[in-house]
């Protein structure tokens, strides 16, 4: 990966297999609506080091977690996007900084909102936290913070997932 001032895109979101598995428990199919960002959140023009990071093809971290969420159904074959059950997400925070000579940090919040039939059954502001071992040297400090980045995506799709609210609230049978 090139450093500087070069323009970094998030890779491609990897479900996690605790995730995956998860959600293959419950039932039901699920549709995700657009993602947003909460006014004054940093939906693009991350960076890191002088080097602009971009979320998903259209450069929006609020698109990148909800593709995340999306590639999370479509592997246990939960996502539909005709479903009556469907989740919205506005990103609350979104932070990266890989600044640091010895540590990197990154920070990600969504407001998730689960709908069946238009009417809301679950709603809850989920937010994580995420530290690595960074580097002095940009070439290997500004990849791993990008990386990481996708981690911190992971470790709050996680929560989300895991939480027996939302399994609940989206299972066939409420």
């Amino acid at each position: 990966l090139s450093v500087g001032c070069a323009h970094m895109q998030l890779p491609a979101y990897p479900p996690g297999n605790d995730s995956s598995t998860r959600l293959l428990q419950g039932s039901g199919k699920i549709a995700v609506e657009p993602f947003s960002a909460a006014p004054g959140i940093r939906d693009q023009g991350l960076s890191v080091r002088g080097s602009p990071v971009d979320g998903a093809a259209d450069g929006r971290f609020s698109t990148y977690v909800h593709d995340a969420l999306v590639s999370e159904l479509d592997t246990a074959h939960r996502f539909d996007s005709a479903s009556p059950v469907r989740i919205s997400g506005e990103l609350t925070r979104n932070t990266l900084d890989g600044s640091g000579v010895s540590k990197g940090t990154a920070r990600v919040g969504v407001r998730f909102t689960v709908t069946r039939n238009g009417q809301p059954v679950y709603t809850r502001d989920i937010d994580v936290s995420h530290e690595w071992e960074s580097s002095f040297i940009g070439m290997i400090a500004i990849p791993a913070a990008v990386q990481n980045y996708v981690t911190t995506v992971q470790k709050l799709l996680g929560k989300l997932i895991s939480d027996e609210e939302f399994t609940r609230a989206t299972t066939s049978s409420p």
